[in-house]
């Protein structure tokens, strides 16, 4: 789509303080998708280390979604099939690196299960830890625990489920088979006005957060105005428009991505210069 239709639709559907936010941003994005950045270069077998401000954005393992993101980077749907009823519009969510990590660790972190008991007590076991919990909490009175999976592990390729590929790649089927995600350049001193227009980042103000974010259960909201990193959104962003494709500066895959050629060929055609790693961790196509 051209910028001037995005003009467009922002101008229909976005109104006053908000609508000049989303039009900056908008210059950010065009601003920047054409500029070379500092990314990580990486050879094979080297553990990739992921700096503070760096974004990850999975999708599945769709390869017409690959090929529409590789070309245009990831843009909110909004504007493409207009808003809909959910708690986030006209923005993407990623992924949010808040301080220097391995790569490798921050799959094991979220490829375990999020515990909770006693109502407001609750952690994130990372994967292989489980005996390592209980006997932590030997000592508590607690009568259940229970358990579901991470949200990292719902969208990006994870240790504990790899799932099967369906037969026909469909860009809207929903299931369990995780096996690509993004690796944004967010650090990059050039990034740093678009992601910087996050509903979660305290310098955005709430008016104009709350014209992109609606929360209807009131006591939610109340919590928000007071901390808006609460919860799972410690490790969310919402960042207004989108990406730009020049920002991916590697692909991360699960393992059946990453035994099929084919795939990491195609996305090595679509994404040159770019490294591609595993759930180890470690690169398996080099950009260095």
């Amino acid at each position: 789509m051209e910028k001037e239709k995005y003009i467009s639709l922002i101008k229909q559907n976005i109104n006053d303080k908000a609508q000049k936010v989303m039009l900056d941003q908008l210059d950010n994005f065009f601003q920047l998708k054409d500029l070379t950045l500092d990314n990580e270069k990486y050879e094979v077998g080297q553990e990739v280390v992921l700096s503070k401000d760096t974004f990850l954005h999975g999708f599945g393992n769709s390869l017409i979604l690959l090929k529409k993101y590789a070309d245009e980077g990831i843009i909110s749907k909004d504007f493409e099939l207009g808003e809909v009823e959910k708690k986030i519009s006209y923005a993407i969510s990623l992924w949010h690196i808040h301080k220097k990590i391995k790569l490798a660790d921050y799959i094991k972190q979220y490829s375990g299960m999020t515990f909770s008991w006693n109502k407001d007590e609750f952690k994130i076991v990372p994967y292989g830890e489980l005996d390592k919990f209980i006997e932590s909490i030997r000592e508590e009175n607690y009568f259940s625990l229970k358990a579901e999976t991470t949200m990292e592990s719902r969208f990006l390729p994870s240790l504990q489920k790899d799932g099967k590929l369906p037969k026909k790649d469909d860009p809207n089927r929903l299931d369990g088979c995780r096996q690509i995600a993004f690796i944004f350049n967010g650090h990059d001193k050039k990034c740093q006005k678009l992601v910087k227009n996050n509903l979660l980042d305290e310098s955005l103000p709430l008016d104009v957060v709350f014209e992109f974010m609606h929360l209807k259960n009131p006591n939610h909201l109340e919590l928000f105005k007071k901390n808006r990193r609460v919860g799972e959104d410690e490790r969310i962003a919402y960042v207004l428009f989108g990406l730009p494709a020049n920002m991916i500066e590697g692909v991360f895959v699960g393992r059946l991505f990453e035994k099929n050629k084919k795939i990491l060929s195609l996305i090595q055609q679509l994404l040159p210069n770019r490294y591609i790693c595993n759930l180890d961790g470690k690169v398996i196509v080099g950009n260095k």
